[in-house]
C-alpha cells in the first residue's frame, strides 16, 4: 500500500494520540464512577425529554399538583423558550432533572456513558494502532487487517449507540419513583448514525478480507 508522505505522517501521530484520548476517558470515567459511588447527598443527575412544557426560566423547582416536589428540581430550560429545540425529534426539547435519595445503579447508570465511550475510543486505539503504524511505514497491512477493522466498527456502536442510552436507563427508573411526575418521558435519542459508520468500516473489513483471499489463492 502505498500513501502520500502527509497521510503516513498523519497516520504515525493518530495511533498514538487515539490510545491517549481512549486512556483518557477511561480514567474520567473511573473518576466519575468512584465520584458517584460517593456521593453523601445521593443525588442523581439524567436527561428528560419533555412532552408539556410552559416554557418558564432555568433551574426550575417540579411542581406535581401545583405542589414543589421536595428536592427535585430542573436544569437546562433557557429562560424564555424551550431547550434544545429540533422541530424534527425534540420539539420540546432534552433537560436534566436532579433527584434525590438516587440508589447507587442510578447513579452508575447516570455516568456510565463516560467510562463506556472511553473504554471503546481504547479498544479501537489498540486494534487501529498497528494498521496506522503499517501505513506510517507504507508497509503492507497484516493478515488480520479486516479482524481488527470489525473491532473498530463493534467499538463505534457501543461507544456512538450504546453508551448514550445508558444515562436514559437511570431516567426511567428516577421518573418511575417520582409519583405524579408528568410531562416528562424516559425515551432516549437513537443516535443511528454510528450503525452508518460502523456499517462502512465493516465493509472496508469485508474488502481487506476479499484482497487477502484472492492474494491466498493466486500465491
Amino acid at each position: 500500500m502505498t500513501v502520500g508522505t502527509a497521510w503516513q505522517r498523519v497516520a504515525a501521530v493518530l495511533g498514538p494520540v487515539l490510545v491517549v484520548l481512549g486512556a483518557i476517558g477511561v480514567m474520567v470515567g473511573v473518576l466519575q464512577m468512584l465520584d458517584a459511588a460517593g456521593d453523601v447527598l445521593e443525588e442523581v443527575a439524567v436527561p428528560v425529554r419533555l412532552t408539556t412544557s410552559d416554557g418558564l426560566g432555568a433551574d426550575l423547582a417540579l411542581d406535581v399538583g401545583g405542589e414543589p416536589f421536595d428536592g427535585v428540581r430542573v436544569s437546562g430550560v433557557p429562560a424564555g423558550g424551550a431547550p434544545d429545540t429540533d422541530p424534527r425529534s425534540d420539539p420540546l426539547g432534552i433537560v436534566v432533572i436532579h433527584a434525590p435519595d438516587a440508589s447507587l445503579g442510578e447513579r452508575f447508570l447516570s455516568r456510565a456513558d463516560v467510562l463506556v465511550r472511553g473504554a471503546a475510543v481504547l479498544v479501537a486505539a489498540v486494534a487501529l494502532l498497528p494498521l496506522l503504524r503499517a501505513i506510517a511505514r507504507t508497509a503492507e497491512l497484516g493478515a488480520d487487517a479486516g479482524r481488527r477493522l470489525r473491532v473498530v466498527a463493534l467499538c463505534v456502536i457501543v461507544g456512538g449507540y450504546v453508551a448514550p442510552l445508558l444515562p436514559w436507563w437511570a431516567t426511567a427508573s428516577v421518573l418511575g419513583r417520582l409519583d405524579g411526575v408528568h410531562g416528562m418521558s424516559a425515551a432516549p435519542p437513537h443516535h443511528l448514525q454510528a450503525f452508518v459508520v460502523a456499517a462502512l468500516v465493516g465493509l472496508l473489513a469485508a474488502l481487506l478480507d476479499g484482497r487477502d483471499q484472492a492474494a491466498a489463492e493466486t500465491a
